[in-house]
């Protein structure tokens, strides 16, 4: 306790690491915040798996960062994003989030188009910057800015992040595997990759698997049937099933939505309604919460019994959200502060 009261600095990485199983002196600190509901939490004296396990548990969500070098388009703001993203961290600071989502697109991505827009491609004779470099510098900034988060950060792929080749990028991110389980306390974090199949390949041409072709010739003709949309599988909602199987509080995260409620359906995973199934089928198992991003006007939804949440693109204009968990039974939304 007194080592955790003294505040005192540690460096970030070892601080991260130790906020897993014990409370480091930047979870505790949060404790001491002069504004309700923020003090009713990091009660924890040596163990921060307490405050898991007894609904104290706090995570921040940030979605579609969608940084770029780039002007404006529509209702995406690219340059000043990383803006948003700076205000975004510090407030995930102030609340002393246990965990950070980062929900996918985190860079616009760069093309070559030559002859749509000469001065956007790269001429490497030239001396010039390729498309893929300077989305290999977009993803360093946003990186930098993402550094400054005191709580630990997980990753999805989304699909602008597949400008950079994907092998590089989970290597940037930290991804070791495209998706999978992480454990804090009594709590289970899964993390799905929404791109596993996608016309979009890693080094950005069109691919095609055999269970892609059934998929996109399934669905053919409906309107989330869209190349920058893509699937779990068969292989990963399998394991999803498993880990639903297990029982008690569930957190799921994915770049694409998958209830039609609170998503547009342009925006829908290929596979969602397979994914709806395997959750209705687990409605019994304890309190689910499937966040994801991807479409920037957000929306929310429940069924079976499982809570839904598409948050709104920081591109867009979001700071970020944060959510908490109440006791082993239900999650509550805080906007930001």
């Amino acid at each position: 306790q007194e080592v955790c009261e003294e505040r005192r600095k540690t460096k970030e990485r070892v601080d991260r690491a130790i906020s897993w199983v014990f409370v480091s002196p930047n979870m505790h600190k949060f404790h001491h915040h002069h504004e309700v509901p923020w003090t009713d939490r990091n009660y924890g004296n040596m163990l921060s798996v307490w405050d898991r396990i007894f609904g104290t548990f706090t995570y921040g969500n940030l979605a579609d960062i969608q940084y770029g070098d780039l002007p404006d388009r529509g209702s995406c703001r690219f340059r000043s994003s990383l803006q948003r993203l700076e205000a975004a961290v510090e407030d995930l600071n102030r609340r002393g989030c246990d965990l950070v989502l980062q929900l996918g697109d985190v860079i616009e991505g760069h093309v070559d188009h030559p002859a749509a827009d000469p001065a956007a491609a790269g001429d490497p004779a030239a001396g010039s910057p390729t498309a893929l470099e300077r989305s290999r510098t977009d993803l360093e900034a946003v990186l930098e800015v993402l550094s400054r988060l005191e709580a630990p950060v997980e990753h999805v792929v989304g699909n602008h992040c597949l400008a950079i080749p994907r092998d590089e990028l989970q290597a940037r991110l930290g991804i070791e595997a495209p998706w999978g389980l992480r454990r804090m306390g009594d709590l289970r974090v899964a993390l799905l990759d929404s791109m596993a199949l996608s016309p979009l390949a890693s080094e950005g041409g069109p691919t095609r698997s055999e269970e892609e072709g059934l998929l996109l010739e399934a669905h053919a003709r409906e309107p989330w049937a869209l190349p920058w949309n893509g699937a779990f599988g068969a292989e990963q909602l399998a394991w999803l099933g498993e880990v639903l199987a297990e029982g008690g509080p569930l957190l799921i995260a994915s770049h694409h939505p998958v209830l039609p409620a609170a998503a547009r359906s342009a925006f829908l995973a290929w596979d969602h309604a397979r994914a709806l199934r395997l959750l209705s089928g687990a409605k019994d198992r304890g309190p689910r919460l499937w966040v994801s991003g991807h479409d920037h006007r957000g929306g929310r939804g429940t069924q079976d019994g499982a809570d839904f949440r598409t948050l709104e693109g920081i591109v867009a204009g979001s700071h970020g959200a944060c959510a908490e968990l109440i006791g082993r039974a239900s999650w509550r939304f805080l906007g930001p502060s």
